[in-house]
């Protein structure tokens, strides 16, 4: 499996919700498959989840959503590597 399987395009967020009475931003990335616990794979899932916390930095989510909480979800369909969870766990 390979890395754009796992987790798609690295670049893009894969969900976006907001919750406006509760001024509330979601986002949620998926993961695909097991996620196995290599190098690797560890820096694909950290370079994934940086973009989306660059993305809360940029001047058009914050024109948007300046004094919202975000909310970062990751989800996946099977089991991961436990090597994932200690990461996500950090």
């Amino acid at each position: 499996m390979t890395i754009e399987d796992m987790f798609g395009d690295l670049k893009k967020i894969d969900i976006l919700a907001e919750k406006s009475e509760a001024n509330e931003v979601l986002m949620v990335l998926v993961c695909n498959g097991f996620i196995d616990g290599s190098p690797q794979t560890q820096k694909a899932l950290l370079d994934k989840m940086e973009g989306y916390l660059n993305h809360t930095q940029s001047e058009v989510f914050q024109a948007e959503y300046a004094d919202w909480s975000v909310i970062l979800r990751v989800t996946f369909d099977e089991e991961p590597d436990q090597l994932i969870l200690a990461l996500l766990n950090k």
